[in-house]
């Protein structure tokens, strides 16, 4: 697909498409991290939000949508970066200048231990799903709907089932609305 292996992103002219130009073509370009994406912010900032509220009140929720703004723009940037430099995020921190430690830029360890982290909300995510399930199935312990819901989450994801979660959460986007008058 591109004309240097060494360099998975870089392109040459007759790589590149057009863009989609409907939703239902945009669609068709998302992969599994709109489903990761959408199910970690999600729920941090539904508990957020809502545990921030129980303490501090309702002044508060400016906290939650200046993050959500913030981070959204850090994330937005970050795109624009890699796809004018054909650099990916990681070879662009580790050129800023300052402290390397190895080989590596102290940034880039730093976002990997944030990555190690991720597991762990991932994981509470898992357990939050094992928590719903057992209001529909309570006499089934809450550790087996946790191991089950995540073996199936594996499954899907080892076989590139994906596919199937991402077309019904995406499904009532991608089709178009009748509007009809009375």
């Amino acid at each position: 697909m591109n004309s240097d292996q060494s360099n998975p992103y870089q392109r040459t002219k007759a790589d590149i498409k057009d863009p989609p130009k409907t939703i239902s073509e945009t669609t068709r370009y998302l992969g599994p991290g709109f489903i990761l994406s959408a199910s970690i912010v999600g729920s941090g900032e539904l508990i957020a939000t809502t545990h921030l509220g129980a303490q501090a009140g309702f002044i508060t929720l400016w906290v939650i949508l200046v993050s959500c703004l913030a981070k959204v723009a850090v994330q937005l940037e970050f795109g624009r970066h890699a796809i004018a430099t054909v650099e990916t995020t990681m070879e662009s921190l580790n050129r800023l200048p300052g402290l390397k430690i190895g080989k590596a830029h102290w940034t880039v360890w730093a976002w990997l231990v944030l990555m190690s982290a991720k597991i762990l909300q991932v994981g509470g995510i898992v357990g939050g799903v094992a928590l719903i399930l057992k209001i529909f199935f309570p006499m089934i312990s809450v550790v087996w709907l946790t191991i089950g819901v995540a073996i199936i989450v594996a499954v899907l994801v080892f076989q590139g089932q994906y596919k199937l979660i991402e077309k019904a959460s995406l499904e009532d986007i991608a089709k178009p609305k009748i509007v009809r008058s009375s």
